[in-house]
């Protein structure tokens, strides 16, 4: 099982990619599941009815809106993300392999550049990459 969970921020999988990623899974002899973010979710309800409805029928791609519980995230094999912080929390916990789609940088602190620290986010998915 892949399990698909975009970051919650502007230009992420879901607005640049996720149909084109999913028209590319669908129908495949393994199972996706698309986690959104609860708040984008929250925010863009008709967005996500829309996506629900148009993979109703493909077997293999469920659309996850319930997040009551976290077992589909960590009984993955493969956690497909963006900027989402979840990835350190499945890679780390699971031991198992993220793969990152190239989005723009997920940006809270716009004035990060200004303290000489480089951000962890891209520090640490720098060395998951490398592995």
């Amino acid at each position: 099982m892949q399990t698909l969970i975009p970051s919650w921020q502007k230009n992420n999988i879901f607005d640049l990619c996720l149909d084109e990623l999913l028209d590319s899974l669908s129908g495949k002899d393994y199972k996706v599941v698309v986690r959104p973010h609860p708040q984008q979710v929250r925010h863009e309800i008709e967005k996500f009815n829309k996506l629900k409805d148009k993979y109703k029928d493909v077997k293999n791609i469920i659309i996850q809106t319930d997040f009551s519980k976290n077992d589909t995230v960590f009984n993955s094999d493969i956690l497909i993300t963006d900027w989402s912080g979840i990835a350190y929390e499945f890679a780390f916990t699971t031991k198992k392999p993220v793969v990152f789609i190239d989005t723009p940088i997920k940006i809270m602190n716009p004035d990060y550049k200004k303290i000489d620290v480089e951000p962890y986010n891209i520090w640490v998915r720098e060395k998951m990459v490398k592995c």
